[in-house]
């Protein structure tokens, strides 16, 4: 009777080791598989992010290139009108060609003035992303640093803007 007993124990002990070293080994793959599925989320994360940065990175190239390019076109063309009427014999500089050479060198002011700003903006764009970029706030003329700059644009582009400012 001890030994069917002993048997009986022996037998559950070894039962219950060859249960446990299994459940172990399941956990273990188990845990394995997690991990993997973890990694492999992880890397489609940084693959979509990646892919959303570089979309951004396309567009804002995109939308640079259309705001710098219709500026300095618009500045190519003043620019070949005044050298146009500069190199013409002196006779032909009357009034209304003087105030047209005017007009073209103000619209090459305003355009590649507009083209600096931008380039300045961009600029700071990145030292504020880099965390370089140090903000002080202070009073802005509204009308030089904000209106005359805006009316500009507006101006060369022929929009009817009306402004309202409610203070």
């Amino acid at each position: 009777a001890i030994a069917v007993v002993a048997t009986f124990l022996f037998s559950a002990a070894v039962f219950l080791l060859y249960d446990f070293f299994v459940e172990a080994r399941q956990r273990n793959s188990a845990l394995q598989h997690i991990r993997a599925t973890n990694e492999a989320e992880k890397a489609k994360l940084i693959l979509d992010n990646a892919r959303r940065a570089t979309r951004a990175e396309r567009e804002l190239n995109d939308f640079i290139a259309h705001e710098v390019r219709n500026p300095v076109s618009a500045a190519m063309a003043a620019c070949s009108f005044v050298k146009s009427s500069v190199n013409a014999p002196l006779a032909t500089l009357d009034e209304p060609t003087l105030q047209t050479v005017r007009e073209d060198v103000q619209v090459i002011d305003h355009s590649l003035n507009f083209v600096t700003d931008l380039l300045r903006n961009m600029l700071d764009m990145h030292r504020a992303a880099d965390k370089k970029l140090k903000v002080v706030l202070e009073p802005v003329d509204i009308l030089h640093d904000i209106l005359e700059p805006t009316g500009g644009m507006l101006y060369r582009r022929g929009d009817d803007v009306r402004l309202l400012i409610d203070c």
